[in-house]
């Protein structure tokens, strides 16, 4: 069984309706993606956010569930 990561999840600034950037925490996954309506949602209208995800060579990005606090280890 894959095991969660602590992925940093950021919109862009221009263009507003651009890809959006994941990367875990060591830097190995970094990655381009359009969200989908629930990553839309749990973010809200913040420029970036925390979540447990897991990672996988098939489907990218699976996302679990937003962190609550912010962290500052980026």
């Amino acid at each position: 069984m894959a095991k969660s990561r602590i992925v940093k999840v950021s919109r862009p600034v221009y263009p507003p309706d651009g890809p959006w950037r994941a990367t875990d925490e060591q830097g190995e996954h970094d990655e381009l993606l359009y969200p989908d309506q629930w990553l839309r949602e749990s973010m809200g209208g913040r420029m970036w956010s925390y979540y447990y995800a897991i990672w996988s060579l098939d489907e990218g990005w699976q996302f679990v569930r937003r962190i609550k606090q912010q962290l500052y280890f980026w």
